[in-house]
């Protein structure tokens, strides 16, 4: 169960902050705000790749 609510919250963080994304990267310049949407899709994506590697672990464990 744990592996798949962490999969499940890392992908709506993901689809939030990609959509964060697209609107940040279209104002000019760089500045806190494109730092603040890169680590909350870098924090996304840790999330579903601990949660899948949990699936896939407990996967293997049952053959």
């Amino acid at each position: 169960m744990k592996a798949h609510l962490t999969l499940a919250i890392g992908i709506l963080m993901a689809a939030i902050f990609a959509y964060r994304a697209a609107n940040a990267f279209l104002e000019p310049g760089i500045g806190l705000l494109e730092a603040y949407v890169l680590g909350g899709l870098i924090l996304a994506g840790w999330m579903m790749f601990s949660g899948s590697r949990e699936l896939l672990e407990r996967r293997r464990a049952s053959r």
